[in-house]
């Protein structure tokens, strides 16, 4: 039945829509579909490449994005109509399309790249006149980011010259600038914010989120004099740097460069979680004396209720205990 009504066997599903594949590039295509009547069905999109079917997407809206395919390879995609919570479903009938070619000249500007052959991209830029340097490959690199994560120097003062795209976002959200500030690439990373690259960020979070997984104190200090934000909150984790650095790398020394350009220390997550909760957590000792040192509370609480010291105290993380003790 339609209008809403739920129904109770899968004999009830009408008729799966028909996809609507479109713009097809070498590594995406956009899918679309009309959606049914009842708001109770949900939409399953299947993707077959030889003799393996995996899920591409499912819920309840009407497209979706298909990407990290292969570049000139057939792809067969389907959907699947369901009633949310009830067993049984329908499939549509394989729907194939050919993925293209990589825009001329990208894979072999990278591959130059990648090898920091100056010589060989230029070749390329001379003879290539229609390449377009702000489009990506398979990887989703850019030959601007290829040279900023391979850390390319001479590569990326020649492609300067053809003025590309320096915020460019790659499908995962990152700019040239972000991949070299992961990298650890710092000489890359102040040419790059020499040239105007933008340090507020692409994906919601910002090149200094980044830069604290290098563990490099010089490209966290650069970052804070090229004015990025050390409170800027990350649209999808909502961590500000700090929190990422207390989650992932825990080093102490980028911690007290990022508090002394002001980083606050009290900014939680969607969960109320602090940089001392997470460095709790991590069992960082040393950090958690770092963020101590520097007027992080051990008893503030998070959203369940739960302070840092209560934490470690759960958890028998001992050597953070001693450090929560010291400051009694």
């Amino acid at each position: 039945m339609l209008g809403g009504t739920r129904a109770q066997s899968s004999a009830e599903l009408p008729t799966p829509p028909s996809l609507d594949i479109t713009e097809v590039t070498h590594h995406s295509c956009q899918i679309n579909w009309k959606a049914l009547g009842d708001k109770n069905i949900k939409y399953t999109i299947q993707r077959r490449k030889d003799d393996t079917i995996e899920n591409v997407y499912s819920g309840f809206h009407n497209e979706t994005l298909a990407s990290d395919l292969e570049s000139t390879t057939g792809y067969y995609f389907r959907i699947k109509i369901e009633f949310d919570g009830k067993e049984g479903s329908k499939e549509s009938e394989w729907v194939k399309i050919c993925t293209t070619k990589p825009p001329v000249g990208v894979g072999d500007l990278n591959k130059a790249i990648k090898r920091d052959d100056a010589v060989k991209l230029r070749t390329i830029l001379t003879i290539e006149k229609n390449v377009n340097l702000d489009t990506v490959d398979e990887l989703g690199f850019s030959p601007l980011m290829a040279a900023a994560a391979y850390n390319a120097a001479e590569c990326l003062d020649c492609l300067l010259e053809y003025d590309p795209d320096l915020d460019l976002q790659n499908p995962s959200g990152k700019t040239a600038l972000m991949l070299a500030c992961q990298s650890g690439h710092e000489e890359i990373a102040i040419r790059l914010m020499d040239e105007g690259a933008g340090v507020e960020g692409g994906d919601g979070s910002t090149p200094l989120h980044w830069a604290v997984d290098s563990n490099s104190v010089s490209i966290v200090k650069r970052l804070i004099e090229y004015d990025c934000d050390v409170n800027a909150l990350d649209a999808n984790s909502k961590w500000t740097p700090i929190v990422r650095l207390a989650s992932v790398t825990g080093a102490p020394d980028v911690a007290k460069a990022l508090i002394d350009a002001g980083a606050d220390l009290s900014i939680t997550d969607d969960e109320g979680k602090t940089p001392l909760m997470q460095a709790t957590i991590n069992n960082n000792a040393k950090l958690v004396q770092v963020l101590l040192e520097n007027g992080a509370d051990p008893d503030f609480q998070n959203n369940l209720g739960r302070s840092a010291r209560d934490m470690a105290i759960a958890f028998d993380k001992n050597l953070v205990v001693a450090q929560f003790n010291a400051v009694k």
